[in-house]
């Protein structure tokens, strides 16, 4: 993805892109419903391997935020999403324990210029720390409920892992990518990139 110096934030030392021209992968894509005043912040989460949902602004509501999926965070992210529970500064929606979310949100946006939306919640998602990738990760012992969850979306009931023909097998594997060192498959080459630059970082 090329971009020029002017569509590009620096967060974290890092240059990021800030306009999406490749539409081939999920993360590009999913940056196109991210509101403006929430690309700073969505950027720095994203560089410390923290999935964000969507990112919305609406003065007519007075509201701004960024959905964050919970069970994603790293155990030192997740004790900090907790402390921010008890001081009144998100709330979690426990409806389904499997998604549980929260929004890093901010009110009292309405006079409030984009920048000025921007800076509060970029304060908030500095909280978090760095971690690695716990989204669109694939663990070993997960391998054969997800391929079943595949077949059942192409309509499918009695083909396992074991027995699936070989061009339906090929097309499921097709984007995942296997990472050797924990036989965990990422589901794009970006978050299994992203996965090895933290583990050499560590």
């Amino acid at each position: 993805m090329t971009t020029s110096d002017a569509d590009n934030i620096e967060i974290s030392s890092k240059k990021i892109p800030m306009v999406a021209t490749n539409f081939d992968n999920l993360e590009d894509f999913r940056f196109l419903g991210i509101a403006k005043p929430c690309r700073k912040t969505y950027l720095e989460l994203y560089a410390k391997n923290i999935e964000v949902l969507d990112g919305c602004v609406s003065r007519e509501e007075d509201l701004a935020y960024l959905t964050i999926n919970y069970n994603t965070l790293s155990q030192v992210n997740k004790n900090i999403a907790n402390t921010m529970v008890e001081l009144d500064l998100i709330s979690l929606d426990t409806f389904d324990k499997k998604k549980m979310t929260f929004k890093l949100a901010i009110t009292g946006i309405k006079n409030k210029s984009d920048e000025d939306i921007s800076n509060k919640l970029l304060t908030l998602g500095q909280f978090f720390a760095d971690q690695d990738v716990l989204y669109g990760r694939i663990k070993a012992q997960d391998i054969m409920k997800d391929f079943l969850s595949y077949i059942t979306s192409l309509g499918f009931t009695e083909i396992t892992l074991d027995n699936a023909p070989a061009d339906i097998k090929a097309e499921y594997f097709k984007n995942r990518i296997y990472d050797e060192s924990t036989g965990d498959y990422f589901v794009s080459k970006i978050l299994f990139d992203k996965h090895k630059d933290f583990v050499k970082r560590r």
